[in-house]
């Protein structure tokens, strides 16, 4: 990120929900990471674990953190990466 002045860029962070159940299999981290102006995709939870629909922030089973030149593509990106990941559940 630029502090330089005069600069503008636009960021997003999209929080990933799961639902009630065992998380049996998350596909598609390593292509959402690759979408352009991604800059981070955090996963908390692992295959196996239990996780619930989110009542909380404390639910959330990650983020998406995206940058562009405007706010579209901000979101656009954090959109795009984050219709790359399924869930999984038993």
């Amino acid at each position: 990120v630029s502090l330089i002045p005069g600069t503008q860029s636009a960021s997003m962070i999209k929080f990933v929900s799961g639902e009630d159940g065992i998380l049996k299999s998350l596909n598609g981290y390593d292509n959402a990471c690759k979408v352009e102006g991604v800059k981070e995709v955090e996963l908390y939870v692992k295959s196996g674990q239990k996780t619930r629909a989110l009542t909380s922030g404390s639910d959330r089973v990650g983020h998406i953190i995206s940058f562009g030149e405007t706010r579209e593509l901000a979101v656009a990106s954090c959109r795009s990466a984050f219709e790359q990941l399924e869930l999984v559940y038993e």
